[in-house]
C-alpha cells in the first residue's frame, strides 16, 4: 500500500505476517489493539508458545491477571517452557496484589492512525515511537504544515540531528519554520540538487532514480493524494 496505509500490515489474519502486526502496535503503547490481533492470530492460525507468551504479557500489562493466568497456565503444559510459567506466576501474583487501577483500554482507528497518535500525545502520553509515528503518518498524507506543527517535539529524540526525512519536509516549510530548527548543510546541498534536476528532468521521474528515497520524490511521483500540500 502506498501513503500511510503502508505504515502497518494489513488484518488479513490468513496472512502468517499478521502474527507479528501486533508487535508495531505494542511499540506504540496500544496493547488492547495488539492483544486483539494476537487473539485473532491464535484463532485462525492455531496456537503456538509465541502467541501465548505475548497474550500473557499484554493481559499483565493492562491489568488482567485472571486472564493472563489463563494462558499462563497452558504454558506450564509445555515440555520446553514451563520454566516461563514459573518466571511470570511471581509478575501475576504481584500484580493481583497491586493497587494500580487497570490500564484503559483503547481501540485504535488504523484508517486513521495519525489521529489516534495525535490524541494520546496531546493527552501527555508522548514517546519516540508515538511522535514518530504521527509525523511519519502527516508526511506519507501530504500533511506537511501539521507536521510542522508537531516537528518539535521530536527534537528531544534527536539530540545529534534530525532524521533527513524529517529535513526534507522542513525544507518545504522553510519560510514558516526554518527559523525554530537548523537543518544540516546535505539536506541544504540535496535540496537544491533536486529542485535542478527536476526543472531539467522537466518532471519525468525516470531521470530522476537518484533521488527516489527523498520526500520530495515521494510528494512528486508516490504519494497517492498528488502533489499537493495539504493546510491542515
Amino acid at each position: 500500500s502506498f501513503g500511510k496505509y503502508g505504515l502497518f500490515m494489513g488484518r488479513n489474519v490468513k496472512n502468517r505476517d499478521s502474527q507479528y502486526s501486533d508487535y508495531i502496535y505494542a511499540s506504540l503503547g496500544l496493547y488492547n489493539e495488539a492483544h486483539r490481533l494476537a487473539w485473532e492470530s491464535m484463532t485462525e492460525m492455531g496456537l503456538s508458545v509465541t502467541t501465548l507468551k505475548k497474550l500473557v504479557a499484554y493481559n499483565l500489562i493492562m491489568g488482567r491477571s485472571d486472564i493472563a493466568q489463563k494462558f499462563n497456565s497452558r504454558l506450564s503444559r509445555t515440555l520446553f517452557y514451563s520454566h516461563y510459567y514459573d518466571e511470570i506466576s511471581g509478575s501475576i501474583e504481584k500484580n493481583k496484589n497491586s493497587c494500580s487501577p487497570q490500564r484503559k483500554a483503547y481501540f485504535v482507528n488504523i484508517n486513521n492512525i495519525g489521529a489516534d497518535m495525535a490524541y494520546l500525545i496531546e493527552d501527555g502520553e508522548i514517546t519516540k515511537d508515538r511522535v514518530d509515528c504521527l509525523l511519519t503518518s502527516l508526511l506519507l498524507d501530504n500533511r506537511v504544515v501539521a507536521f510542522g506543527r508537531y516537528l518539535p517535539m521530536a527534537s528531544e529524540f534527536y539530540p545529534a540531528g534530525l532524521p533527513l526525512l524529517y529535513e526534507q519536509a522542513l525544507l518545504l516549510l522553510r519560510q514558516r519554520f526554518s527559523g525554530k530548527m537548523s537543518v544540516s548543510e546535505r539536506s541544504e546541498q540535496q535540496y537544491t540538487a533536486y529542485v535542478n534536476a527536476y526543472k531539467r528532468s522537466k518532471g519525468d521521474p525516470s531521470q530522476m532514480v537518484q533521488f527516489a528515497d527523498t520526500y520530495y520524490f515521494y510528494l512528486n511521483f508516490i504519494s497517492p493524494n498528488g502533489s499537493k500540500i495539504f493546510e491542515k
